[in-house]
């Protein structure tokens, strides 16, 4: 039987139980051979030489040759290079994620007839939303509120999104609450951020923060420094009644 892993931190860094096991006891007791191993840490011969040929592979532990073969742990900090490739892996995971994600959904949606709710918090969370509006390449339409951003998220916006969202050629028709004064250097600004947009007065039509459509989906944003929570709504149907509403007052409100 075995004993209790001292580290079970191993495991988590892609270890096995009996791998663990084996490297734990190197680690602890010094070098040893293969029999002394088995008999230390409860772990039947077979499966000591089985596990040895994979810590060996993940430079792990080095084998000392002669007429019996010993085994010692390589030092500790090798684990990091168990860490790295973890990393890594999370990673290519979460880029190969990001790709099929439009598929899953698509799937799902028509599996189920239910549209899809996403909630996003914090500055990051804001950020999530925002890219995702960049997944497709048709017109985005909004309405946006004077209502002042988060300062970390508004530098990201203006030095950072706008910048991908030109660069991708996407333009953006919005509905901005506010007065003259207050949208004059918005509004400016619209010919080079391939922007239309048109106001209306804050004080008869009030609003706060942003709401976007683009493709399918619906983003709800609340971006001032106290609340920073979002919602995408991935529906077709919701997303076309929004969009055509946008339009109507695009089409209907004065230059």
């Amino acid at each position: 039987m075995t004993n209790q892993l001292q580290y079970p931190l191993l495991l988590e860094l892609g270890l096995n139980e009996t791998e663990a096991h084996i490297y734990e006891a190197l680690l602890t007791k010094g070098p040893m051979t293969g029999s002394k191993i088995a008999e230390f840490s409860g772990i039947g011969r077979g499966n000591v030489y089985n596990a040895m040929q994979t810590l060996k592979a993940q430079h792990l532990v080095t084998e000392k040759e002669g007429k019996i073969a010993v085994f010692e742990a390589a030092p500790p900090s090798s684990l990091e290079m168990m860490l790295t490739k973890q990393k890594n892996k999370i990673e290519q995971i979460s880029a190969s994620f990001g790709n099929i994600l439009p598929l899953l959904s698509s799937d799902y949606r028509l599996s189920t007839g239910k549209p899809i709710v996403r909630v996003f918090e914090g500055i990051e969370g804001l950020k999530e939303i925002y890219n995702d509006t960049l997944l497709q390449t048709d017109t985005i339409y909004a309405l946006v509120s004077p209502d002042e951003p988060a300062p970390q998220l508004f530098d990201w916006l203006t030095t950072t999104y706008v910048k991908k969202r030109v660069n991708k050629q996407i333009p953006v028709n919005v509905v901005v609450n506010g007065t003259a004064s207050q949208t004059s250097d918005y509004i400016a600004k619209n010919e080079r951020e391939l922007r239309t947009a048109k106001f209306v007065k804050n004080l008869d039509y009030k609003f706060s923060g942003e709401i976007d459509v683009f493709g399918d989906k619906v983003a709800f944003i609340a971006y001032k420094e106290n609340e920073l929570i979002g919602t995408i709504i991935e529906n077709a149907s919701i997303a076309s009644t929004l969009r055509s509403t946008i339009k109507l007052l695009l089409d209907v409100l004065p230059e």
